[in-house]
């Protein structure tokens, strides 16, 4: 029998981001959630699951830019297509940093 695993709190938060895949361009996309192990994002194009990320991602709050940017490298785990919008992109965080804005 399966073991139950708790999910972590999941914050409905429309935020920037970019990611990419190793050695290629920046792409941009939003969040829908986060949490503190992974994000679910509206992405330019469907990644296969197992593909590693680094995403740069700018806290805000209310317009106004918290002095903090989530630096992380993920996995995608789950891909969900929508009719006539982006996809939606859920990723595992494999390790991420809070770093002070410059």
């Amino acid at each position: 029998m399966a073991e139950w695993q708790q999910r972590a709190e999941r914050f409905l938060l429309p935020l920037p981001l970019r990611y990419r895949t190793a050695g290629t361009e920046w792409s941009e996309g939003q969040t829908h959630n986060v949490s503190g192990t992974g994000v679910l994002f509206a992405a330019k194009q469907e990644l296969a699951i197992g593909t590693e990320i680094e995403l740069s991602l700018d806290l805000e709050s209310g317009g106004k830019q918290l002095p903090s940017v989530v630096i992380a490298r993920a996995s995608i785990v789950r891909v969900l297509p929508i009719q006539s919008a982006p996809p939606l992109l859920a990723a595992k965080f494999l390790e991420n940093e809070l770093l002070p804005r410059s």
